[in-house]
């Protein structure tokens, strides 16, 4: 049985669980029954999109969710430095910007008639992917005060200040405790994840409405319903922002974030099966 202090995160678990098989369907049926009928190019980047997205978030939910944090007690074991491997964080990052490479080379060369967008557009994703991927870590992480609540089943403070194994049973409270947390607030972090992306959030959505606003009839509405899936979508991930998850009650920073993922990937799905449903 989970105890009630864990239930959002389990309920947080299991949605990201189900936005992965999410992304792992609509990449099936985007490659082997639209793209391998239609040869449309924009089918198949989304479909790839689709599929380095569910590579990324198990990456992140190992990060989020299962890893261990190496603790080093200062001022007497009054605070603590936790070190998770940063890997995990990097790889998840590499492949959702691989999946906004993608993405955009899809929708430019289908979309936009001005070549020097379709060279632009797409390439800067691929190189911020390499750059989170290779960069010096000083300039992706650093250390910042913050209460940690923790997982189950994995750690518990305990004197000295030791790490040991919790099971279910043992507790039926969350262990939290104040220390330095390593993570993601550097230079390059700020760079891309904020500035980078929050352009790109806007710029995707902003491209299929110019579309719905160009066209008619069934143009018009699977644009409109795919502009309106991918700002739902990003919209999830700038909650997923330290920056603002900081601000945010605990329900709503751990269970919106998927609940809007599952939500946009049903809009994007009947947008890309309008015709269909017309």
């Amino acid at each position: 049985m989970i105890p009630s202090g864990y239930m959002l995160d389990s309920i947080g678990l299991g949605l990201w669980f189900a936005t992965i098989s999410f992304y792992l369907l609509l990449f099936v049926y985007l490659y082997f029954f639209k793209w391998r009928q239609t040869k449309n190019i924009f089918l198949l980047s989304l479909g790839v999109f689709f599929i380095c997205l569910a590579i990324g978030r198990i990456f992140f939910m190992i990060h989020d969710f299962f890893l261990v944090p190496t603790v080093i007690p200062v001022y007497g074991g009054a605070l603590h430095y936790f070190v998770i491997n940063p890997w995990y964080w990097r790889l998840g990052s590499f492949w959702e910007w691989i999946a906004l490479g993608w993405l955009t080379l899809g929708m430019t060369m289908t979309l936009l008639e001005k070549r020097w967008l379709q060279r632009i557009i797409p390439v800067i994703p691929f190189i911020a992917s390499f750059v989170i991927l290779l960069v010096p870590e000083d300039l992706l992480f650093s250390f910042e005060l913050e209460q940690l609540n923790y997982f189950v089943p994995q750690f518990i403070f305990t004197e000295n200040p030791l790490i040991t194994y919790l099971n279910f049973g043992i507790s039926s409270q969350i262990p939290m405790i104040n220390g330095f947390l390593y993570q993601p607030s550097g230079m390059v972090y700020v760079t891309t994840n904020y500035f980078l992306a929050a352009l790109y959030a806007l710029i995707i959505p902003l491209i299929f409405f110019y579309v719905a606003w160009q066209g008619i009839g069934t143009i018009r509405k699977r644009a409109l319903l795919l502009g309106f899936g991918f700002t739902i979508y990003y919209v999830g991930r700038v909650l997923q922002a330290t920056l603002i998850r900081t601000y945010l009650p605990t329900a709503l920073s751990i269970i919106l974030a998927p609940a809007l993922a599952m939500i946009a990937l049903i809009l994007i799905y009947y947008g890309i099966r309008y015709e269909e449903f017309d």
